[in-house]
């Protein structure tokens, strides 16, 4: 008789493209619909393409 065994899974890891929703101001939203409308590149593209910019070159500071 062959023995059960209890299995758990491991989640099959996440592929590119696939980004998590977050929210925007609709004054953010405008600029990137404009953007957009402008270049022909998706929101997306632009958003991501803005926070990876300006992520190296970001300066992280205390408060006073």
């Amino acid at each position: 008789m062959k023995e059960e065994k209890y299995v758990l899974k491991r989640p099959k890891p996440r592929s590119g493209g696939k980004g998590e929703v977050i929210r925007i101001t609709d004054a953010a939203y405008a600029i990137l619909s404009g953007l957009s409308a402008e270049t022909g590149k998706s929101k997306g593209f632009i958003a991501s393409d803005m926070i990876s910019w300006l992520s190296e070159r970001l300066v992280i500071e205390d408060e006073d």
